[in-house]
């Protein structure tokens, strides 16, 4: 199957469905999360970034290729996010961009994840944030923000304090940069009042 979006054809591949298969625990049909986790590792050390859509039953919607630090969507694309995971590799082994979780709110993602070299990253949103903001209204976003804001400068400081000391155990850059990232999540999600109203967040 192809779909012509903006001049460019995607190759979109549907997984096929038995009836016969029993639901997993995870509530996902047959090897719904196989077919995530094959990917995964497929694309795990490519040095672009890859990302593809999967429905709740881990059936392939699309798959796009992007550049080093970055994949664009179409609006098509965007919207047959909403509900769904999301799913795409690091070149930098880093977690999630600001970029990342804005995305999976203004579409109202179930899930984004990214692998790389070092880590496995979830993002799961409680509520959908698409009918939260219907709710709420845009001020929401302002919560968010500032969120995303004031975690990110306790994940700095945390960071500093980490790292203090450790130069000549032979800690790295790259090790200080993983820290700061994992605990900027974690602070998002578990210790400001917008992540626990909407985010669950794990690495692996």
């Amino acid at each position: 199957m192809e779909c012509k979006n903006t001049g460019e054809i995607l190759k979109i591949k549907l997984a096929g469905f038995n009836p016969n298969q029993k639901r997993n625990k995870d509530g996902t049909w047959g090897d719904g999360g196989k077919n995530i986790s094959k990917f995964e590792n497929e694309i795990r050390n490519n040095k672009k970034e890859t990302a593809a859509l999967y429905d709740k039953d881990g059936n392939l919607i699309l798959i796009k290729e992007g550049n080093l630090s970055s994949v664009s969507f179409n609006m098509g694309e965007l919207v047959q996010m909403r509900g769904n995971t999301l799913t795409h590799n690091h070149p930098n082994g880093l977690g999630f961009s600001r970029a990342d979780i804005t995305t999976s709110l203004q579409t109202g993602l179930y899930e984004i994840r990214a692998v790389g070299k070092y880590h496995d990253y979830s993002m799961k949103f409680k509520t959908d944030f698409l009918a939260y903001r219907r709710q709420y209204g845009t001020g929401v976003w302002a919560d968010f923000k500032k969120a995303y804001n004031d975690s990110n400068f306790i994940a700095r400081g945390k960071t500093d304090d980490w790292v203090q000391g450790k130069w000549d155990t032979g800690l790295t850059l790259k090790d200080a940069n993983l820290f700061r990232s994992h605990t900027h999540m974690t602070e998002l999600a578990e210790n400001t009042e917008f992540g626990q109203r909407m985010l669950i967040y794990r690495r692996d």
